[in-house]
């Protein structure tokens, strides 16, 4: 465990009381030994390892914000003044023994979540002599392997999990009281997916065989949401932008709705010039507006387990995907051949935060492109013609064996 020293005096030796569960954070009640100041700290799980926060007691004023960690910092600070009660239910997939680990996947961001879940792959390979918990929202335990023992499933969903999580400390520490030491999972974020993680167990659907490309019939899926827009324009930004601020999204929200479905169309029209053959596809949250019968309309107003199921079938046999970033492209780039990602450009230092592709040489270039925010239909559909007519060629000489 990371050292936790005292904030207002700088000394070292400091005494932890306990530990508080307040949701995404697992918290440390420490007390310095020299000056008796009292303060929580973030124990070293998830981003609290790289980004860790102290708040001191009873005020919990942030001591250590800073602009690295601001992201993190005033959430949680806020989350004490907006509490959520909250129902937990265990599934048990075997007994616990004892001296557990528990990871911790509770977030209020899928890629976040989605990642952390990874470590209970490599805790069950690395830690057979422990029982793994995996904590998370009801709603993403069928992604947790069959090899935990226990999954807590928390009544929530990801939006609410920035607020307090009432209810939730008290349950997790009577459900301590079963065992002699619970360990802690580090969960850590971007673990190396293809030396670590088999991703189609956590999906439970096998992805595109690249073996398969050419024999498949020719599939390209939009992923598309209503709170991530593809509008390729420089006004339409700024509007955007102004509707945030000022919060009016639902009066401007159809112009960027019809903006994206123009783009769409746009888009499924050059290739379809070029390529007859290819099917169109589309999936996402918010079914808003028709789109032309070309295009396969996969979108709902509510996921449940089913469209999941349906959705990823649909990805695994998808050639491309194409959907702007921070629209949960981690699930189809996970599965699909490759990806299209429309990057925000307040998104670059995020870039490899939403797609996954497995990879090792030159095809993790070709089959996975970012494209700026402000790209046309016009350049998309070149990149998505060109991948096609020269996919062989490339996949062919990167397979070859030297003699």
């Amino acid at each position: 465990m990371q050292q936790i020293g005292c904030h207002s005096c700088d000394n070292q030796e400091v005494t932890i009381k306990g530990i508080f569960f307040q949701g995404i954070h697992i918290l440390a009640e420490c007390r310095c030994s020299s000056c008796n100041f009292e303060f929580l700290h973030t124990m070293p799980t998830g981003h609290a390892l790289q980004f860790p926060i102290a708040l001191s007691l009873p005020d919990r004023r942030v001591i250590n914000l800073t602009p690295a960690n601001k992201w993190l910092v005033l959430p949680l600070q806020e989350s004490f003044n907006s509490r959520k009660t909250v129902s937990i239910k265990i599934k048990q997939n075997r007994v616990v023994q004892s001296d557990p680990i528990l990871l911790n996947c509770l977030d209020t961001c899928f890629g976040h979540l989605y990642s952390k879940l990874w470590n209970a792959q490599t805790l069950v390979k690395w830690c057979p002599q422990n029982d793994i918990i995996v904590l998370l929202p009801a709603k993403y335990a069928w992604m947790v392997p069959n090899e935990v023992s226990e999954i807590w499933m928390v009544d929530v969903s990801l939006l609410n999990c920035q607020f307090f999580l009432d209810g939730l400390d008290e349950w997790i520490k009577k459900q301590m009281e079963r065992f002699e030491k619970v360990l802690l999972s580090q969960a850590y974020i971007h673990l190396d997916h293809h030396a670590y993680v088999d991703l189609e167990q956590i999906v439970g659907q096998k992805r595109f065989d690249l073996n398969q490309f050419q024999l498949l019939p020719l599939r390209i899926t939009f992923i598309l949401r209503e709170d991530r827009f593809w509008h390729n324009s420089l006004i339409m930004d700024f509007l955007y932008k102004l509707s945030v601020k000022y919060k009016l999204q639902h009066i401007i929200k159809p112009l960027f709705l019809w903006r994206q479905k123009h783009l769409v169309h746009k888009t499924i029209k050059n290739i379809q010039n070029l390529l007859p053959e290819v099917q169109f596809y589309a999936t996402g949250l918010g079914n808003s507006l028709s789109y032309a019968k070309s295009l396969k309309d996969l979108r709902v107003s509510e996921i449940n387990l089913e469209t999941e199921r349906i959705w990823n079938a649909v990805y695994a046999q998808s050639h491309l995907v194409i959907g702007v970033h921070g629209s949960h492209m981690l699930i189809p780039t996970s599965l699909a051949a490759g990806f299209i990602n429309l990057l925000p450009r307040y998104k670059i230092d995020h870039i490899v935060e939403d797609s996954v592709l497995p990879y090792t040489n030159r095809m993790l270039q070709f089959m996975g492109r970012f494209l700026d925010e402000f790209s046309t239909s016009s350049l998309i559909s070149n990149h998505v013609v060109s991948l096609m007519k020269t996919f062989p060629a490339v996949f062919e000489n990167t397979n070859r064996i030297p003699e």
